[in-house]
């Protein structure tokens, strides 16, 4: 390959790659034509043209390339072949092209210490357990040298630890180090500003708290926690002037033995009730996602939800009509138009199908199983959002679609339905992220009869509504991570 001809105006890897906004009618063919102006096409060229193709995978006229999310060689050789008009070049054996993941360059634990903490270190508790879990993966992935663990009041306070497993279990609440700082002091807001003030662009913060907002008893209560959500809102909305920052939240439980502090101050003596807590992860997306592909949240000790929220935009998700999974009414696919179903008919009130969506390079796909996280055109309802399961075991997909789908890397199967029997012809589906339920579920805004709230947490909806708000404020006119559109014709 000769450079000095070279045009590309995209830096990779030392040379330029025509972007897809160029006025060449395919810079993808551009770009193979110019890498052969030396009459040679070897590993170095397929590599640079690998490296473009990555950059643009969210171009939908590119998902041929692409198998299972990633680039098929098996497929790119033959367009390159036919591009060039020359026979396959025999590069089945260069190097596999491999991207990168960005991975954290520094993992910071904050336990909050505070009073109300207290009776989670009570005893050999899941919340003692979950707290070695994390440092023990976070040692290991990341390097002792690269993380650091810090109590949390009205500053940050480094904990030495030499022993993971010994630490937690001796916490005491009356004790060093968890007896440390102004224990009295529990200002979330400030908690959360301390947390992520400490967090650098190529970091991943952790946060371990009860999340419970401290009011001014100055105003009402819901007045009151309106002006905390707002707080929260923007502590969030200032750090993202620095680098675009995504939150993991995850809910967990574990047994409580010590003081609770209601709103009003006034204290409850709980012993050994199941009380929840939240770990917040905070970071840059790619660096939570190669985080999580590693840990694995879901699986400690007294798991219950979680949430993933970002300002970042999904711009292309790939789907696929099913011909007759779920499939109640009748229909016929278009042959040219994918997107598009024919002569749709209603039988006995109702028209039903499904597709099928890949999700897997979110960093938290179980997010997209809350059905009242999505907007639907008028006329239809959402019935169901479900995983795949490995190889479709149990089945979940019909046997004749799995066959054509398999090898595909859908993630997700959706099944929507309509009664009307005039039905919008456009059918849109958005996926908008709101509130998931479970966190109303277990908000109160009155925790003054612990009795009945044990499993509730003051004021979490505004908690987290404050933190999501700052999100939809940095989507702008993004309204949505990701849509899907078809067109039903009767």
């Amino acid at each position: 390959m000769n450079a000095k001809y070279l045009f590309l105006l995209i830096p990779i890897a030392g040379f330029y790659l025509i972007p897809f906004n160029s006025c060449s009618s395919d810079p993808l063919k551009e770009n193979i034509k110019e890498l052969y102006v030396d009459q040679k096409f070897d590993c170095t060229d397929l590599k640079k043209i690998e490296s473009y193709l990555q950059m643009q995978k969210n171009v939908r006229k590119y998902d041929r390339f692409f198998n299972a999310g990633k680039l098929d060689k098996e497929k790119l050789l033959p367009y390159i072949a036919k591009t060039l008009k020359i026979a396959q070049p025999a590069l089945q054996n260069c190097d596999p092209f491999v991207v990168s993941d960005p991975i954290a360059e520094k993992v910071n634990v904050f336990i909050e210490n505070s009073g109300s903490m207290d009776g989670y270190v009570n005893g050999i508790t899941d919340y003692e357990s979950v707290l070695s879990d994390i440092i023990v993966e976070a040692n290991h992935y990341y390097g002792k040298q690269n993380l650091s663990v810090s109590f949390i009041t009205d500053k940050p306070y480094p904990a030495k630890i030499s022993n993971i497993n010994s630490f937690f279990k001796s916490l005491d609440p009356k004790k060093a180090p968890f007896n440390v700082g102004a224990k009295s002091v529990s200002e979330l807001n400030e908690l959360f500003r301390l947390v992520l003030d400490s967090t650098a662009k190529n970091d991943i913060s952790i946060f371990v708290s009860d999340c419970i907002y401290s009011l001014d008893k100055s105003s009402s209560t819901i007045n009151a926690l309106v002006f905390q959500q707002n707080l929260t809102k923007a502590v969030f909305l200032d750090k993202s002037k620095e680098f675009p920052v995504s939150a993991y939240l995850i809910q967990l439980f574990s047994s409580f033995t010590g003081t609770y502090y209601d709103h009003n101050n006034n204290k409850v003596k709980l012993k050994n009730e199941s009380r929840p807590y939240y770990i917040w992860i905070l970071g840059e997306e790619s660096l939570l996602k190669q985080f999580l592909s590693k840990i694995k949240p879901k699986q400690y000790r007294g798991f219950g939800n979680s949430y993933f929220m970002t300002a970042n935009h999904v711009d292309h998700v790939a789907f696929e009509l099913l011909a007759s999974t779920n499939k109640l009414g009748r229909s016929r696919s278009h042959r040219q138009d994918k997107m598009t179903l024919e002569q749709v008919e209603l039988v006995n009130n109702v028209f039903q199908f499904s597709f099928v969506a890949n999700l897997s390079d979110y960093p938290d796909p179980d997010t997209f199983l809350d059905k009242g996280a999505y907007e639907i055109t008028p006329g239809f309802e959402l019935v169901s959002v479900r995983p795949i399961p490995e190889k479709n075991q149990p089945a979940l997909v019909k046997g004749n679609d799995w066959t054509k789908i398999s090898d595909k890397g859908y993630s997700h199967i959706f099944t929507v339905k309509t009664v009307m029997k005039n039905f919008p012809n456009d059918f849109h589906l958005a996926f908008v992220n709101k509130l998931p339920a479970w966190v109303s579920q277990y908000s109160t805004d009155d925790d003054s009869n612990m009795q009945n709230n044990k499993d509730k947490t003051f004021g979490l909806k505004y908690l987290v509504a404050g933190v999501q708000s700052a999100y939809e404020t940095l989507h702008e006119t993004k309204d949505n991570t990701f849509s899907i559109n078809l067109k039903l014709n009767r």
